[in-house]
């Protein structure tokens, strides 16, 4: 089994290889296409931020869309924009004498509820 720091290493490495992805047919060259964390990451449907130091290291493709998302660090969070419910989900951690924050939105059905 892998040490917390080597998952979340191997984490930020796929984060920062996601954030330097290119368009088109070049969206999944090496060595993002060899990445199954990379691969993984930019396939994830909710909103996904990482936050250092309070700047915005890694936006995916639904928060961009959402453009949504802050680094205070709640652990859990219910909110409305403009009408829609959202559930934010945050985690803070450490690595190489950094802070990181890993935040995950989703929308939530009101009809399911």
């Amino acid at each position: 089994m892998l040490a917390r720091e080597e998952v979340l290493s191997h984490l930020l490495i796929a984060f920062e290889l996601v954030s330097r992805r290119g368009t088109g047919g070049q969206a999944w060259a090496a060595p993002i296409g060899d990445d199954p964390l990379a691969f993984l990451l930019d396939s994830v449907s909710d909103a996904m931020n990482v936050w250092q130091g309070g700047r915005l290291l890694y936006r995916n493709r639904a928060a961009l869309r959402l453009g949504l998302g802050r680094c205070d660090g709640a652990r859990l969070e219910d909110f409305y924009v403009q009408g829609r419910h959202f559930e934010r989900r945050s985690l803070r951690c450490g690595w190489a004498g950094r802070d990181y924050v890993l935040e995950i939105i989703r929308e939530l059905d009101e009809r399911v509820r």
